[in-house]
């Protein structure tokens, strides 16, 4: 869930994630190498503003 404060940040809000190799690499099997830190930025009101004058354009 996110907070108030973290809703207002918008754009400018970052997220660090783990992923697990098993995740990024499933054919490697489970326990081989390390695992991945991934940068993620939430959508902003322009953001999706794009995804769907798109989505009407591919109509």
């Amino acid at each position: 869930m996110l907070s108030a404060e973290e809703l207002l940040a918008g754009g400018d809000l970052t997220f660090e994630v783990e992923v697990p190799p098993e995740v990024l690499r499933p054919a490697e099997g489970a326990g081989n190498g390390m695992p991945a830190t991934v940068r993620l930025q939430p959508l902003t009101v322009r953001d999706l503003q794009l995804v769907s004058r798109a989505a009407k354009e591919s109509d």
